[in-house]
């Protein structure tokens, strides 16, 4: 994939080096107004999530540490994030004592979040179709502490995948006011590699790999559910079959936010040299470029309101929030007579609640 003339306007994934011409209306409109919605968004989002998802009666659910563990990714994920709409929204030059170092830690974070949100819902789409192939087995196997060792695999795979960009052939390089990072002409190998293949090995491994592994294990997933759900007697685990429902929703309607915004940029960057660039300006690329980025980072943003409109089990946890909290705040009375004494006075009992 040949990007040498083809510059990154967002960290949204891997892209290209300089010349980078000047910043167009659509892009810093984008940073400026479109991302600071997501910010928005994000941030009262993912608050309520960690508040659900820790809640007693879902946080002994491996499923619910796993979303756990994607709400921390998409976090990181907005707060890097954050420097795109100071430097291309606001303009203001990176001013940081080394930028290539922070190019480096910028992009490496960054991917690494990507990456980590991507297979964690392969994750969380295994864990689901095991309990459902394996009714019995999977209170062995689907744990809390089976959840966060595969978390904890699956971002130590993630770092590892994408720590070549914290070598010093990776930085910061020149193009004007916006930060532009990729790798330095002074390595010749490693700038082929960068340019023409990683943005191919990286759109396959975060996007179209996780993409279709999540589409097969949900169908499969969604089609032994409904055998099983005939064939079981009305009275029989009612309980815990609606919650194994709710909580598929939840993960369906993760999976399908995923697809829809993270899969276009994905397919944009293996066709951009091939078919794109022939017909395309640079000008249109990098427009193109930024606008779905935006699209893909929806998908680190929305969760918590998608997983609201699905899952009758979500709104129902977030509304207990305030209802536990307006009980714990209120303060009753409750007076009992005991008994009469002889004197002709009452003994009587307060209580509060």
């Amino acid at each position: 994939m040949n990007t040498s003339n083809f510059p990154s306007t967002v960290t949204g994934g891997p892209r290209p080096g300089p010349p980078a011409p000047p910043l167009t209306i659509v892009q810093i409109h984008i940073a400026l107004c479109g991302y600071v919605i997501l910010y928005v968004l994000g941030l009262f989002g993912h608050t309520g999530s960690f508040l659900i998802f820790l809640r007693p009666s879902l946080n002994r659910i491996s499923t619910s540490c796993l979303f756990i563990a994607l709400t921390i990714s998409d976090s990181l994920y907005l707060l890097l994030s954050i420097y795109d709409f100071i430097n291309i929204g606001l303009q203001i030059r990176d001013g940081s004592i080394d930028p290539s170092a922070m190019c480096r830690f910028r992009h490496f974070l960054q991917w690494t979040a990507m990456c980590s949100n991507a297979w964690l819902l392969v994750i969380i789409a295994i864990d689901r179709w095991i309990r459902v192939k394996f009714p019995f087995k999977s209170k062995e196997i689907c744990t809390p502490r089976n959840a966060l060792l595969m978390a904890i695999i699956v971002v130590i795979l993630s770092a590892g995948f994408n720590g070549h960009v914290l070598g010093p052939s990776y930085g910061q390089l020149p193009a004007g006011v916006m930060t532009v990072c990729g790798p330095k002409p002074s390595n010749a190998i490693y700038n082929t590699f960068v340019r023409q293949i990683w943005p191919t090995i990286f759109s396959f491994i975060q996007t179209l790999l996780p993409a279709a592994l999540l589409m097969i294990l949900s169908m499969d997933t969604f089609r032994r559910l409904v055998g099983q759900t005939r064939n079981k007697n009305k009275n029989q685990q009612r309980h815990r079959a609606q919650l194994d429902n709710q909580m598929l929703l939840i993960m369906l309607a993760t999976i399908v936010l995923f697809v829809a915004t993270v899969l276009p940029l994905g397919l944009f960057n293996i066709l951009l040299t091939p078919v794109l660039r022939g017909p395309m300006t640079q000008i249109q690329l990098l427009e193109l470029s930024s606008i779905l980025t935006l699209i893909s980072t929806i998908n680190y943003s929305l969760d918590f309101y998608l997983h609201c409109l699905t899952s009758r089990l979500f709104r129902k946890e977030f509304l207990s929030l305030f209802r536990h909290r307006n009980r714990d705040n209120s303060i009753g009375f409750t007076v009992k007579t005991l008994r009469i004494l002889p004197t002709g006075n009452t003994m009587t009992q307060i209580q509060t609640r």
